[in-house]
């Protein structure tokens, strides 16, 4: 719960620094051209059809000129709308990379552009840009939205009680889209590391340089079979998380689609027995469609949601871990003027982050004052280890230098 507080505040704050007047605008105008709609419409069109039925042309005008007026007045407002929230969307596209090179060039020490965890989440954020940068519009459509289908269910309410159930049908697939994000959401983070180990595999064999030295050594077919490897086992695994997510929004539609060829059927058996009119009928069946693509609005707009929270925790988790590495240390080591006896490490091991601690502490040669000592290491990447390595002598130096353990 924290979390989503905190993702909250970040998107407030973001919009306040952003255009806050345009924002507020292009909210209001979306959802007047939502009202104005197919649930006005439907309205518009029951009135024509029970005008012409009863014999009322007045009525019959009057309901036209509406339908036509609310038509236009959606479509002018529409091009306006995509106008401003693409405009948003450009501002935060602006705002959400400057943060991004803020928090990764302000990080202190380079150790952290070596850890897996740590570039997985960064890919993924960039991946999910458009999420970050769409929070308005998907704000926006969420309120639109829910006003739409109060205003349905109100005019669905005026023909029947029983079509007030009609929305609460669409609940399940409402959840199962929700869950079936989740779980490819949970694929992609899984399968994170394995599509940057493609990326850099890929570009070794096209980039000029290091594919002159693949061809040199003749190192073509290991790298593209490692690549196939490499493939082959994210499509798997992609693909099995798909199958499932798709299982799941179909059992969810399935009780919409009964609910909704139940509630046409309800319509015309009432109209048959004359306790609804033509218009009802024809109202219920614009209706329900629409609320067919409620649904399906609804489905979109919890995935994007949950997409559009869990980037923020990624953000959110990169400028903690930035935070974190600037806090200065609490009682530093004072730097000496000059060395006599040179530096000698005693009990020092090197280990990968997540991975535990490496081999056996040992004793290295001091590097004698006044000289220039050179410390030449090899480092050797397993491939299950890609992105990560050892922290180097320097760096640990430094660490020492400023008084953290390592």
């Amino acid at each position: 719960m924290g979390d989503v507080r905190r993702s909250i505040a970040l998107l407030w704050s973001t919009v306040r620094r952003d255009n806050p007047r345009l924002a507020t605008s292009a909210v209001a105008l979306d959802l007047v051209v939502n009202i104005g709609g197919r649930p006005l419409a439907g309205l518009w069109l029951k009135l024509i059809v029970d005008g012409v039925s009863g014999g009322h042309p007045s009525t019959v005008t009057w309901a036209c000129l509406a339908l036509a007026g609310s038509l236009a007045l959606q479509s002018a407002l529409s091009v306006t709308v995509g106008r401003m929230f693409g405009d948003l969307h450009e501002s935060s596209a602006l705002a959400l990379t400057g943060t991004l090179m803020r928090l990764t060039s302000t990080t202190p020490g380079i150790e952290h552009h070596e850890r897996a965890e740590y570039a997985d989440r960064i890919a993924l954020i960039r991946s999910q840009g458009r999420l970050l940068t769409d929070f308005v519009a998907t704000f926006g459509s969420g309120i639109a939205l829910a006003t739409r289908i109060v205003i349905t269910v109100v005019l669905l309410a005026s023909v029947h009680p029983a079509m007030v159930l009609l929305p609460l049908l669409a609940v399940p697939s409402v959840w199962a889209g929700a869950r079936a994000s989740k779980i490819t959401e949970a694929a992609k983070a899984a399968t994170a590391e394995r599509v940057r180990r493609q990326d850099h595999l890929f570009k070794v064999a096209t980039a000029p340089g290091p594919a002159k030295e693949a061809r040199v050594f003749n190192l073509g077919g290991h790298l593209v079979d490692r690549h196939r490897r490499v493939w082959d086992d994210v499509t798997e695994e992609m693909a099995s998380a798909q199958l499932r997510a798709g299982i799941l929004r179909a059992l969810g539609w399935a009780v919409f689609a009964a609910g909704y060829v139940g509630a046409i059927m309800l319509t015309i058996s009432q109209a048959s027995r004359g306790r609804a009119t033509p218009g009802d009928v024809l109202l219920v069946i614009a209706l329900a469609s629409d609320v067919n693509a409620q649904v399906a609005r609804a489905a979109a707009l919890a995935d994007k949601t949950a997409g559009t929270f869990q980037a923020l925790g990624r953000l959110l988790w990169l400028m903690d871990y930035a935070a974190e590495a600037n806090q200065p240390a609490e009682d530093p080591m004072p730097v000496p003027g000059e060395l006599h006896d040179g530096i000698c490490f005693e009990g020092v091991d090197f280990r990968i982050p997540r991975r535990g601690r490496g081999g056996p502490a040992r004793r290295e040669p001091a590097a004698p004052g006044g000289r220039r000592g050179r410390h030449r290491r090899r480092e050797r990447r397993r491939e299950d280890h890609a992105g990560e390595a050892p922290v180097p002598l320097l760096r640990a130096l430094r660490r020492a230098h400023h008084g953290r353990r390592h």
